[in-house]
């Protein structure tokens, strides 16, 4: 709930969207998530203290959309300067985890 809070304040959607991946992607705690809006809001970024900001590439933001309408699932994917990343599939509860687990794997 806190995370939400924070990005409210800011104005576009899709930098809502962006600071939302990379709080799944870097797992940052509620702090750090009110800091990166402080910063969005002082230098126009999303920086915060753990990392540094990398944008998103176009394979990744539309894998994005596309596992989010297959999964049905908000998912996140956090991408390094190197070309390594990460994909973030969260679930509120077991049978939602089988569901994904089963849509992924088959069965």
């Amino acid at each position: 709930m806190g995370h939400g809070r924070a990005l409210v304040n800011i104005d576009s959607k899709e930098d809502q969207i962006e600071l939302y991946e990379k709080i799944v992607g870097e797992n940052l705690s509620v702090r750090d998530t009110e800091q990166a809006v402080k910063n969005y809001h002082h230098r126009g970024t999303t920086t915060t203290t753990k990392s540094a900001k990398t944008s998103t590439p176009d394979f990744a933001k539309k894998a994005i959309r596309e596992l989010t309408d297959h999964l049905e699932v908000k998912v996140a994917i956090s991408t390094s300067g190197k070309g390594k990343g990460k994909i973030a599939i969260p679930f509120n509860s077991p049978e939602e985890f089988q569901r994904i687990k089963k849509m992924i794997i088959g069965g």
